[in-house]
């Protein structure tokens, strides 16, 4: 479908307990991203801020963070893409689980991915407990590759701590 951008502003303080981009039915291979955060453009050079915490505000982590997640609604036709891309600012967080670019759970049997999620910063300090980037959970996509987690930490200014896992490309099917 039609992209879905969320643009941040100058200085940005987001307390929530879940955060979901590009889920369910959101996109296909035609449509590279169709949720997206970033910041806005008319805040290039003036290096925005965005912290993201738990509803509980600072000290407090966001306990599940999903980018590009089929979810319950993917379909035959629609997987779950994502992008969070922070790279014209500086993003802090604290996240429980962050996962990107999971299939579709075990109660539909359509699998529509790829599924794909981005997350991409260049400044701030990401400090997560576990990061899956590819997740296939569910063991619905055995016919048809397509779960895609991209971490992008790039610049001297920019810290991932990962306090209890680092898991790429989890998958539950036998090989």
């Amino acid at each position: 479908g039609t992209p879905i951008y969320i643009y941040l502003g100058q200085t940005n303080v987001i307390n929530v307990d879940s955060l979901g981009i590009g889920m369910d039915k959101s996109g296909n291979n035609s449509t590279p991203a169709s949720g997206a955060i970033l910041f806005n453009p008319a805040y290039a050079g003036l290096n925005p801020v965005a912290n993201f915490y738990g509803s509980g505000g600072a000290g407090t982590r966001v306990t599940w963070w999903s980018i590009g997640d089929a979810n319950a609604s993917s379909s035959s036709s629609n997987g779950g893409r994502g992008t969070n891309d922070f790279s014209a600012g500086t993003v802090n967080a604290a996240i429980n689980v962050l996962s990107l670019g999971r299939e579709c759970n075990a109660a539909n049997t359509g699998f529509g991915g790829p599924d794909s999620g981005v997350f991409i910063f260049m400044a701030g300090t990401v400090n997560v407990n576990t990061v899956y980037a590819g997740n296939q959970a569910f063991n619905q996509t055995t016919s048809v590759p397509g779960c895609l987690g991209v971490i992008s930490v790039g610049g001297p200014a920019a810290n991932l701590i990962v306090n209890t896992s680092l898991v790429l490309g989890q998958t539950t099917v036998a090989l």
